[in-house]
């Protein structure tokens, strides 16, 4: 009966917050990935998008910046990919996406290992809060939403940081349903970004973007726009780190 009733209360959430045909026909063309996604992805990406924007404030950082319908569908598009198959409950605990005009000074302070608090005020394109807000700056949401043109997706990046968060403290391990899942997740992951990280210090040209060798939770995320975006390079780069990765999200029911 229970369950009845959250699908009841899904179905009529859907119906009455039910995007217009020609502004999800529109954001669907402004991401030439989904090109490659099946009609029934992108009906489940579009159901989990009405969803989102039902749950979650996006707006301005700033009075200069209108945050539009079409703006507010594309990034909910982007964050949706990575649950398609799962539940907003991966996005649980915070409400906020705040959009900048461009890009913005770091706003969290770092704590080295010696507990020393560091404050860089170095410009980003993006951040995601342990439990807070997510900040992108749109002109590298515009500029990232073509990944094969780009070679990244910051919507995706720092969403996929958010589900990394819901473990704790981002270390490229999101919340497994065992112990077992935990040490495979783990033990693929290590291996991958080890390798990955001595091709880096190599001097080695690479597929992934070698910002992904800066911590186990920069692999996971950069590895995370490729997974939905470009599935092929990370198969064939790491076959096991894509199979836990697979296994976790649910995107490729085929391989």
């Amino acid at each position: 009966m229970l369950k009845y009733l959250r699908r009841k209360a899904r179905e009529k959430t859907l119906s009455k917050n039910a995007l217009p045909d020609a502004l999800w026909e529109s954001t669907c063309g402004c991401l030439p990935f989904l090109a490659h996604w099946t009609s029934d992805m992108r009906t489940a990406l579009r159901a989990q998008s009405t969803l989102f924007l039902v749950e979650k404030n996006i707006f301005s950082g700033h009075e200069s910046l209108i945050v539009t319908p079409e703006m507010r569908t594309l990034i909910a598009a982007q964050a949706c990919t990575l649950i398609l198959h799962r539940t907003l409950d991966d996005y649980a605990g915070w409400t906020n996406i705040v959009v900048h005009p461009d890009s913005f000074p770091r706003t969290q302070d770092e704590i080295d290992d010696a507990g020393i608090v560091h404050h860089d005020a170095e410009l980003v394109a993006g951040e995601a809060w342990e439990d807070g807000p997510v900040l992108l700056s749109w002109p590298d949401v515009w500029a990232s939403r073509d990944f094969d043109h780009s070679g990244m997706n910051l919507v995706i990046h720092e969403f996929a940081h958010k589900i990394d968060m819901r473990a704790g403290e981002a270390n490229g391990v999101p919340a497994l349903k065992s112990r077992a899942l935990h040490d495979a997740w783990c033990s693929a992951l290590q291996a991958a970004f080890e390798d990955f990280r001595k091709r880096v210090d190599l001097g080695e040209e690479t597929e992934i973007d070698p910002y992904a060798s800066e911590h186990e939770s920069e692999f996971f995320a950069v590895c995370a726009e490729i997974y939905v975006a470009a599935p092929e390079i990370l198969k064939k780069n790491y076959p096991e780190f894509f199979k836990e990765m697979n296994a976790f999200f649910l995107i490729w029911e085929s391989e």
